[in-house]
């Protein structure tokens, strides 16, 4: 269930269904059974209404669904609800500028950046205010420059209107750095949902472990656990120190700059396996280490 204000990301394979569930929701294909409702209200899919779709409910598509025989500023007036023509202009202003459309009024679709023409399908979205915003990969044709300052823009107008939002991505760090709740498809079925921190912290399976960010699928036995069940180790609860001899061995195999710190590759010789690690000291390849791991 979706509550009032809450933001749900959607992660899976690609073919797990992600689009295909929006789209049910927005009652753009029919479902082969069970129903979607809002406000007690069933959502009709295509095969029971003529015109698909719900006011209330808006998707913002990756690819673009605009007026192509309208400018810019067309393209959000007509959206909006019927209020007073002063209040309407200024409403439409209003959302250009939010959407960084300001300077493109009169511009005709055809004449858009891709980038553009996504700033604008996510202005048309807001346009309306809807109860439920759906996005499916909306970020994907946005330049990495304006992406983040964009998603920030977006899902901060979310919360500020209380507006409730399902959307898809491939970007682990979104669905973490986004979300309410996170929600995992796997071949049409719903796998695991929760919060951001418990999806990551503790995941069902290796099948979302991954899909929520790297990991090291370790068999406990190999930490001193009396199991053998697969130990999902992030990288940042691996320390590496200088060698010793109480702890397990491991050699430096590859190491990239990321930014703040430094991804470390070791191969961890005695238990057989490549692991990845954090560190913000650049250690040398083929340099010996020790591995300690921080596990609750």
């Amino acid at each position: 269930m979706l509550k009032k204000g809450e933001i749900i990301s959607i992660l899976g394979e690609n073919g797990s269904g992600k689009s295909t569930l929006l789209n049910i929701i927005a009652g753009l294909l029919q479902s082969d059974s069970g129903a979607v409702v809002l406000n007690k209200e069933k959502i009709k899919g295509p095969a029971e209404k003529l015109i698909p779709g719900h006011a209330q409910i808006k998707m913002v598509f990756q690819a673009f669904n605009l007026a192509h025989n309208l400018s810019v500023f067309e393209n959000i007036y007509a959206l909006l609800p019927p209020i007073k023509e002063e209040q309407k202009l200024s409403k439409t202003r209003k959302i250009l500028r939010q959407f960084k459309l300001k300077g493109l009024e009169e511009k005709k679709v055809e004449k858009l950046s891709g980038g553009e023409k996504q700033r604008l399908s996510m202005a048309r979205a807001f346009a309306s205010l809807p109860e439920v915003l759906l996005f499916d990969e909306a970020f994907s044709n946005v330049d990495s420059i304006l992406q983040e300052a964009l998603k920030k823009l977006v899902f901060g107008a979310i919360q500020r209107e209380k507006i409730s939002a399902l959307f898809v991505t491939h970007d682990f760090r979104d669905a973490l750095r986004y979300s309410d709740r996170i929600l995992i498809m796997k071949a049409g079925k719903v796998v695991a949902m929760g919060t951001p921190e418990k999806m990551y912290q503790s995941p069902k399976n290796s099948y979302c472990a991954k899909l929520t960010g790297p990991v090291n699928l370790i068999p406990g036995n190999f930490l001193n656990r009396s199991t053998t069940k697969i130990l999902f180790v992030r990288p940042e609860h691996i320390l590496l120190r200088e060698k010793g001899k109480k702890h397990h061995q491991a050699v430096v195999v590859n190491v990239f700059f990321v930014g703040s710190l430094y991804e470390i590759y070791v191969f961890w010789e005695s238990a057989g396996l490549s692991l990845k690690a954090y560190s913000s000291i650049k250690y040398r390849i083929g340099e010996e280490l020790s591995l300690d791991f921080c596990l609750s």
